[in-house]
């Protein structure tokens, strides 16, 4: 999954969290235009119910199922 321009939207959030309870395990890159906001990025998926960041690998993050 990408992050773009838009950043971290409501609907990326859904989409997190439906892919991560079909696999459990997921990657998720944010693109050079949001490379600015990354850690915010990071912070706020973190803060998800039941996701759990486990490696992060330049600018992309490892989220499992929490």
């Amino acid at each position: 999954m990408n992050i773009g321009k838009r950043g971290l939207t409501e609907s990326a959030k859904k989409e997190i969290k439906a892919r991560l309870k079909a696999k459990g395990l997921i990657k998720v890159k944010v693109l050079k235009c949001r490379k600015g906001d990354f850690d915010q990025i990071l912070s706020e998926v973190s803060k998800l119910p039941n996701v759990e960041a486990v490696k992060t690998i330049g600018f992309t993050v490892v989220l499992k199922r929490g």
